[in-house]
């Protein structure tokens, strides 16, 4: 499912998708985009790119869905501060 969150971000929930699956499909929509060659001249990159952040929800330890987007908001955010175009993972302590 993929829904607008936010201005200009959107969420995508992957049921069922192990975190690996789920970063490789993100580099992939990464690429796709990139693909598109949209002119973008204030871009560093002269095109339209994307930034993701990952996360998974663990069910293990109790957790709810506001930490999910909390979790992924803040792997967007790491991406975004180190040159964006790229895709983060949250890492799980």
């Amino acid at each position: 499912m993929v829904a607008r969150y936010g201005g200009e971000e959107f969420a995508v929930i992957l049921p069922d998708t192990p975190l690996e699956q789920a970063r490789q499909l993100a580099e992939t929509m990464r690429h796709a985009v990139l693909g598109l060659n949209i002119e973008h001249k204030e871009s560093p990159y002269g095109v339209v790119t994307i930034t993701l952040g990952a996360s998974k929800l663990d069910l293990q330890k109790n957790m709810q869905a506001d930490e999910l987007f909390r979790q992924s908001d803040e792997a967007l955010y790491k991406g975004k501060e180190a040159g964006r175009n790229r895709v983060v993972v949250y890492e799980h302590p």
